[in-house]
């Protein structure tokens, strides 16, 4: 389980992951937590002040849990991206499993730099751990 402090109270939740999804080829990376993105979200919980209100875009989401921790913290939507069919439905799952209060949060099949971003309102391009 993860635990952050969101503007109001103290969060706790957890999301699926595939381990060994790129030795076996399944997953790809995508569908691990990496330490990257336990550092992000730390350094988001401790600035939500840099995604009050704000429109989010996440690239390379993984299991969603940037996505997550950003709805949590008070984003007012968020879009939660990733290239792998099977990782976008692992998103999809991680994130309709977790209460996000007024937050709302779209999973897509996005691969970035071949397109515009999924949002071209939003005001704020997460990124861990991509490679």
């Amino acid at each position: 389980p993860i635990s952050m402090q969101s503007p109001h109270r103290l969060v706790e939740f957890s999301v699926q992951q595939i381990q060994r999804g790129e030795v076996e080829g399944t997953y790809g990376t995508g569908a691990t937590v990496w330490p990257a993105a336990m550092v992000l979200l730390k350094y988001l919980e401790r600035n939500p002040q840099l995604l009050l209100g704000k429109r989010v875009v996440d690239l390379g989401a993984g299991t969603g849990l940037i996505s997550l921790a950003s709805a949590i913290l008070g984003a007012a939507h968020v879009v939660c991206t990733d290239g792998e069919d099977a990782v976008v439905d692992l998103a999809s799952k991680n994130c309709r499993a977790v209460s996000v209060g007024g937050c709302s949060i779209k999973v897509q099949k996005y691969w970035w730099g071949t397109q515009p971003l999924p949002d071209d309102r939003c005001e704020v391009v997460l990124v861990a751990d991509c490679v």
